[in-house]
């Protein structure tokens, strides 16, 4: 007897329903691409209305001048009347947003390029700050304004303060620490106790910036330190005429008749 070989099925009833649910995975893996790395925003028409703003924009004038490093900068203000007026004419406007930092020490800025369309670039810089106040954010704040909208505009500037904003420490000459053993010396021999706020005042009057908070005599710029001593020889004077001229305990006593 011999045995029947099994009938098995072929054609249309597997195929089309495989085909048909290998298009619904294909759909729902694209769906899932386009979820992770969303497909990049249309900038045709904002790319043209820079290219136009871009041969309207003169380079901003170096209109500040920092008398400790003898150089010129060009300020936030100067930045922005390089490019105001073109940006406008081509429906184009930076906004500049703050943005909540992860830790006290560093400050985040976002800057965006935006069109009248909707279209826009933006980026973010985040800067540890020098010293985490007030002054420090907002001096902190300002620089980083001017030089993102400089480098994504494509204003020249002179770079000249760049390096006593960051405070790193070869960027900008500061004085020797002989120079700076003297001005502490000097400052103790003339205030004693007060020496330490004599000196913090100083820094903070005369050889700190709107860009460039010194508060170490260490980072005063070279070529200063005669003027420091100079500036504590000074204020002692005026301390020591201040003090002769308030009147004694015993002179405010009435008069005896006697």
């Amino acid at each position: 007897m011999t045995e029947e070989m099994p009938n098995y099925v072929t054609g249309p009833l597997i195929t089309e329903p495989l085909i048909d649910t290998i298009e619904q995975l294909n759909r729902r893996l694209s769906d899932v691409e386009a979820a992770i790395v969303p497909p990049e925003p249309q900038i045709d028409k904002l790319a043209k209305a820079l290219a136009k703003a871009q041969m309207e924009i003169k380079d901003a004038e170096a209109n500040i001048e920092n008398e400790f490093l003898n150089t010129r900068y060009a300020n936030l203000a100067a930045v922005m009347k390089a490019c105001r007026e073109p940006l406008a004419k081509n429906g184009l406007a930076i906004v500049q947003l703050p943005r909540p930092s992860t830790s006290p020490t560093t400050v985040e800025l976002e800057t965006m390029l935006v069109h009248e369309s909707g279209q826009y670039i933006s980026t973010i810089w985040q800067m540890v700050l020098e010293k985490p106040t007030a002054q420090g954010t907002g001096s902190c704040l300002t620089y980083m304004r001017r030089y993102m909208i400089s480098a994504m505009l494509g204003i020249a500037q002179v770079d000249d303060d760049a390096n006593a904003a960051m405070k790193g420490p070869d960027e900008y000459d500061r004085i020797s620490a002989k120079d700076a053993d003297a001005i502490l010396i000097e400052a103790d021999k003339l205030f004693g106790d007060k020496a330490e706020a004599v000196i913090e005042r100083m820094l903070a009057k005369v050889f700190s910036t709107s860009d460039n908070i010194i508060d170490r005599v260490t980072d005063i710029p070279a070529g200063q330190a005669e003027s420091a001593i100079n500036l504590l020889r000074n204020q002692a004077k005026r301390e020591a005429e201040q003090a002769k001229q308030k009147p004694k305990a015993d002179d405010k006593k009435p008069q005896s008749d006697d």
